[in-house]
């Protein structure tokens, strides 16, 4: 029997094929489980869409625990004095391909053949009274062949006797990923367990990506705050 202390959810993702996928980031408020020490797993593919294409599929699992507070890259997390730290840990994979998987030479425009595999360290803060989130993200790990992200699509397109992608050959070579992300999220407008409007902002830099962004998250329906403090 699981204890109370260990969620473990498993979330299978099928986007409308109107919509490319977007890459895992369980790191905001609305994805938020609140409890101390959890397992999720996370699991994207578009295959189901027909599209193939892009970001073409995902894989996240991760484990928040006490105890990874004293993982040694988690001492390279910053963080403010928040009251209430959780610390985390999880393994990503993802598959990219262009639009035309059958190409059978070397992908000239567009998205090429590119697979990822990292190590992601990560710590969520919550201030309950001042309604705030933070969170930092370290990602390191490696792009290409080493990934084996073009033998799990390979694998998988024969199982369902699917068009094998003769493009991987071309796939971006073996390289490392260094990424660091921070996040902050701050509740402006709350109704009760029905209702949340927030401000978020999000800075990422590194050998894989930059982004940097602002926006508004709403949330409707009936659901406990991720801006509250459960211990479990």
């Amino acid at each position: 029997m699981i204890s109370r202390n260990l969620i473990l959810c498993l979330v299978f993702t099928i986007l409308p094929s109107q919509t490319s996928a977007q890459d895992i980031d369980n790191i905001v408020s609305s994805k938020n489980i609140n409890a101390d020490s959890y397992i999720r797993l996370y699991v994207d593919n578009d295959y189901f869409t027909g599209t193939d294409e892009q970001y073409t599929e995902g894989l996240n699992l991760e484990l928040v625990m006490p105890w990874i507070r004293k993982f040694p890259l988690s001492r390279l997390l910053v963080h403010p004095l928040f009251t209430h730290i959780r610390y985390g840990i999880g393994v990503e994979q993802a598959c990219y391909t262009p639009d035309y998987l059958q190409n059978q030479s070397l992908q000239t425009y567009g998205r090429p053949f590119a697979g990822t595999l990292f190590l992601k360290t990560f710590l969520i803060a919550t201030d309950s009274v001042k309604k705030q989130w933070f969170a930092t993200t370290l990602s390191t790990g490696v792009i290409g062949p080493a990934s084996q992200a073009g033998r799990i699509q390979d694998n998988f397109h024969a199982l369902i006797q699917d068009v094998q992608p003769p493009g991987w050959k071309y796939q971006i070579r073996n390289d490392a990923i260094l990424n660091y992300q921070v996040n902050y999220e701050k509740q402006f407008l709350s109704y009760g367990n029905y209702f949340i409007a927030d401000g978020e902002g999000m800075a990422r830099a590194g050998t894989l990506s930059d982004k940097a962004g602002v926006g508004i998250n709403v949330m409707a329906g009936y659901f406990q705050s991720p801006f509250s403090v459960t211990r479990r």
